[in-house]
């Protein structure tokens, strides 16, 4: 009996960006960027840029950025790309986020 490999699938969106909402919780977390407001932020900004983005508040990465909530994006294309991973200490660096997740997918 054979096993089929597993078949690939197309990647319908431009990135896939994953928010860290465990970072609003600690101690060290976020003084001016909690993650709900980075979340919101990242979807503003994705549609004022025409990009088709899906923003997903996750449990802990486990890269723990001090002062800062951790974000990591995918760029989408037919792979999937290397993951970026920013920390987000104010949501001034929102659209420089996104801007570079869309350099990346060029």
């Amino acid at each position: 009996m054979t096993v089929d490999p597993p078949r690939s699938l197309t990647f319908r969106l431009d990135a896939l960006v994953l928010v860290c909402k465990a970072c609003g919780k600690r101690d060290s977390g976020p003084r001016d960027a909690k993650p709900k407001q980075v979340a919101q932020q990242l979807k503003r900004s994705a549609k004022d840029a025409h990009m088709k983005t899906r923003v997903v508040m996750t449990s802990c990465l486990g890269l723990c950025p001090k002062r800062a909530t951790a974000v990591v994006t995918v760029a989408g294309a037919a792979e999937v790309g290397v993951p970026a991973q920013f920390a987000i200490e104010s949501l001034d660096q929102v659209p420089a986020a996104l801007a570079g997740i869309s350099s990346a997918q060029t």
